[in-house]
């Protein structure tokens, strides 16, 4: 039978890729704020807005990732299973107008897409690693992509349209499931990473705004779950 356990250990970092307007605007109206982390918990909270002011390809554009490590260490010798849990809160607006332009121009766009990314791997145990950085890992499954949220207007060349959505999933709804067949020994270092990717983007005209800034809102990773299978 399985046996789960609970990870000793988790780390979250954030990295911005892209936060640009050119002759539009983009910004964070709620500063990225990182929840204290424990090992069953990890959470960053934000809220964003972009908007392009002009027709044509002018674009306003915010693109980051929160990325949470959770470490396991394997009880005996197995194979691997495991589950990474995302639980997101919180709502996204976007804005799809019609042309600036008309004779020259098309309908703008806006978008907010949440992504949910997420790789297992296991190296040998701590004891044989030399000068503390990672060895070559045993196990890699590949990393895992599922989308969270997509929230998508496109205006028409007579109308504006608008859409709000709320995210506000189940527990369990969103997961990735990562397994392996390799077996591995025992008192191996599995680490479940686990990535929350935010894409909010406006095209020529478009707006587009997301606010996962409230108590209890935002880019929840929970949890982890690693099953220890016998070979």
């Amino acid at each position: 039978m399985p046996v789960s356990f609970e990870p000793i250990a988790s780390l979250s970092q954030l990295h911005l890729v892209d936060a640009h307007g050119g002759s539009s605007a983009a910004s964070f109206s709620a500063d990225i704020t990182q929840d204290p982390a424990s090992p069953a918990f990890n959470n960053f909270r934000f809220a964003c807005s972009v908007r392009s002011d002009n027709g044509g390809w002018d674009t306003g554009h915010i693109n980051f990732s929160t990325r949470s490590v959770f470490e396991f260490v394997t009880p005996r010798r197995c194979r691997l299973r495991a589950f990474a849990h995302f639980l997101p809160l919180g709502t996204s607006s976007v804005r799809g107008n019609k042309p600036w332009a008309p004779i020259i121009d098309g309908p703008g766009m806006g978008s907010f897409t949440l992504t949910g990314l997420a790789v297992l791997l296991a190296y040998p145990a701590k004891s044989t690693w030399q000068g503390g950085s990672f060895p070559p890992p045993l196990v890699d499954s590949g990393l895992q992509s599922h989308v969270i949220t997509s929230n998508v207007r496109r205006g028409t060349n007579d109308a504006t349209r608008t859409r709000t959505r709320v995210t506000a999933p189940q527990i369990l709804e969103h997961k990735i499931l990562l397994e392996s067949p390799v077996v591995v020994p025992a008192l191996s270092v599995v680490h479940i990473v686990a990535l929350c990717v935010v894409d909010c983007l406006s095209i020529g005209g478009g707006r587009a705004s997301a606010d996962f800034s409230r108590p209890g809102a935002g880019l929840n990773i929970p949890m982890a779950v690693c099953h220890f299978l016998d070979p």
